[in-house]
């Protein structure tokens, strides 16, 4: 079985959440789509929460009382 990452498609491609809304926002580039900027930035709202829950909880997890700078 061949992984969907080594096929050229458009369609048939991986497509990472970044990527996923950029194209929401300024559209596909070689083809006629719709662009929907809110859509967009609400992937961008949701991915920042997750960088901000995934930052708090390695500080909660990782104490750095002990290094000395």
């Amino acid at each position: 079985m061949v992984p969907a990452v080594f096929f050229r498609d458009g369609h048939k491609a991986t497509i990472v959440p970044v990527q996923y809304m950029y194209m929401n926002i300024f559209g596909a580039g070689n083809a006629v789509t719709e662009r929907n900027a809110g859509y967009g930035a609400s992937i961008g709202i949701v991915l920042c929460l997750c960088v901000v829950l995934v930052f708090t909880v390695c500080n909660l997890l990782i104490k750095d009382d002990d290094l000395e700078f």
